[in-house]
C-alpha cells in the first residue's frame, strides 16, 4: 500500500485538484449546490472512517480491497442512495366549475393534507378554457368560461402559493419542468380533478420525463363518477406502475416509508 502524505505529493497534485473542481462543477449543476455539499460530506465522513489512519490512500490496481469495496463491504449501500431527491405535491384543477356531487368530497381530503403541511412544495394547476379550444371545437364543452368557474376551491385557495394556469388536460410543459429543475424535484404526487383526465395525462407526461411519478388517488375524483375514476386508476397502473398508484390516505410516517422505498431502487 502506497500512503502519500500532505509533504509527499504527487507533482500532479495540482492537475488532479482542478479536475476534481471542474467535477464539482458538473456534480453541482446536476444535483444543486446543497446537495453536492450533503453529499461531499457524506462521503468524506464515511472516508475518514473507513482508512485507518486518515491519510489519502492510493492502492495498485491489482488490490480489491479499494475504497469503494470497503465502502460497499462495511455499509452495504449504494453510494448514489446519498443523493437527496427533492418532492413535491401537484394539485390539479380543483376549481369551482369542475365540483359536482362526485367529486366535492376530495376537497377536504386535500386540505387535509395540506393543513399537516407534509409536502413542503405544493403546486396548484387552474385550468382555463378558450374559445379556439379541442374542447368547445370538438366535444362542445363549454365550461370554465367565468372567473368563478375558474377560481381555485375557497377551502383550500389559502394554500395555493404557487400556481400554474393551463388550457390543456397535461399540467407538465415547460413552465412546471423548469420549476421543478430549479429546485431540484425528482419525484411528484399528484391529486386532484379528473382522474381520468387532466390527473391521468400529467401523470403519463412527467412519467415520460423521467421524473417519478405517484398518483393519490384517495385524493382524486372523476365528475363522470366511480367508473371514470376507477378506469383511470386502471389505466394508470399499466402505464406508470401499480407501485406508483397510492390508494390509501398518507401521513408523514407513511410519505417517508415511499420515500425510503424510492432511494433503495
Amino acid at each position: 500500500m502506497i500512503s502519500v502524505s500532505a509533504a509527499g505529493r504527487s507533482p500532479f497534485w495540482i492537475l488532479n485538484f482542478y479536475t476534481a473542481f471542474l467535477a464539482c462543477l458538473v456534480f453541482a449543476e446536476v444535483l444543486g449546490w446543497l446537495n453536492l455539499l450533503a453529499f461531499t460530506i457524506i462521503v468524506l465522513g464515511i472516508y475518514f472512517v473507513l482508512t485507518s489512519d486518515g491519510k489519502i490512500e492510493q492502492q495498485p490496481k491489482e488490490v480489491k480491497d479499494t475504497f469503494y469495496n470497503r465502502l460497499v463491504k462495511h455499509s452495504n449501500f449504494k453510494i448514489y442512495s446519498f443523493i437527496i431527491m427533492n418532492y413535491c405535491l401537484f394539485v390539479i384543477d380543483i376549481q369551482n366549475g369542475f365540483l359536482n356531487q362526485n367529486t366535492s368530497h376530495v376537497v377536504e381530503n386535500i386540505k387535509f393534507i395540506l393543513e399537516e403541511n407534509i409536502f413542503e412544495d405544493v403546486v396548484f394547476t387552474r385550468f382555463i378554457n378558450t374559445l379556439d379550444s379541442p374542447y368547445v371545437k370538438y366535444l362542445n364543452w363549454h365550461q370554465l368560461f367565468s372567473e368563478t368557474e375558474q377560481k381555485i376551491v375557497d377551502a383550500i385557495k389559502p394554500f395555493a402559493k404557487v400556481v400554474f394556469d393551463k388550457n390543456v388536460y397535461t399540467a407538465c410543459n415547460q413552465e412546471t419542468l423548469t420549476f421543478l429543475k430549479k429546485r431540484n424535484i425528482q419525484i411528484v404526487f399528484i391529486c386532484g380533478i379528473d382522474t381520468e383526465g387532466c390527473v391521468l395525462k400529467t401523470a403519463i407526461d412527467f412519467f415520460e420525463n423521467n421524473i417519478i411519478t405517484y398518483v393519490l388517488t384517495y385524493y382524486s375524483a372523476s365528475n363522470g363518477g366511480d367508473n371514470y375514476h376507477q378506469a383511470a386508476i386502471l389505466v394508470l397502473s399499466q402505464l406508470i406502475g401499480s407501485s406508483n398508484i397510492i390508494t390509501e390516505p398518507i401521513d408523514k410516517d407513511k410519505l417517508n416509508k415511499y420515500l425510503e422505498k424510492i432511494q433503495q431502487i
